[in-house]
């Protein structure tokens, strides 16, 4: 029975895998084919694909207002990149996906999730110098990026919002320097 099953769960993913390597050698159709990639990817744990394609697809959704499909599709691109070795690379596209994910959930209505979204990045949050963009998209994403009673379109985090931020920023640093010591670095 165990044997079996698990056999058959591999030429499922060899399977998979085939179908996914003959969709990528037509690049021209490859717009209209993302789902079809991201679903024979993360099928046949190609991981590394599976994120990408899975993105694509999920912004894909977004685009049409498919706000459902298009949560569904990130949050599998982010149980792929659970398939990945930890790395700065492997946080930061977490921290960029779930940032793609809030606008779909806030259609949807569901505030917490999407406040839950910004706030659970596992491991380090991505934050190091020179990351501006990331940073102030993060920023954004958090509830209360505008000052009460500033005028329209005035941003600004307020105290405790900074506050997290700084605190979150500084973590990172601290840990990145254990994490150096730590290598002999």
């Amino acid at each position: 029975g165990v044997a079996y099953g698990s056999l058959l769960q591999e030429r499922r993913r060899t399977l998979h895998g085939r179908i996914l390597e003959t969709l990528e050698r037509q690049p021209d159709r490859r717009a209209e084919q993302i789902e079809l990639l991201a679903d024979h990817a993360f099928r046949g744990e190609v991981w590394p694909k599976a994120v990408t394609y899975l993105r694509q697809a999920g912004a894909k959704a977004a685009g049409r207002s498919a706000n459902r499909e298009a949560v569904a599709l990130l949050e599998q691109a982010l149980t792929a990149l659970g398939n990945l070795p930890e790395s700065r690379e492997a946080s930061e596209a977490a921290l960029d996906t779930r940032l793609e994910m809030r606008p779909s959930l806030l259609q949807l209505g569901e505030l917490q999730k999407a406040l839950g979204a910004c706030l659970h990045v596992p491991g380090q949050l991505p934050l190091p110098q020179g990351r501006a963009r990331r940073r102030h998209r993060l920023r954004r994403a958090l509830p209360g990026h505008r000052r009460v009673g500033a005028g329209r379109g005035a941003a600004g985090p307020r105290p405790r919002l900074h506050g997290l931020l700084v605190s979150r920023a500084g973590a990172l640093s601290r840990s990145r320097v254990r994490a150096d010591a730590e290598r002999g670095a």
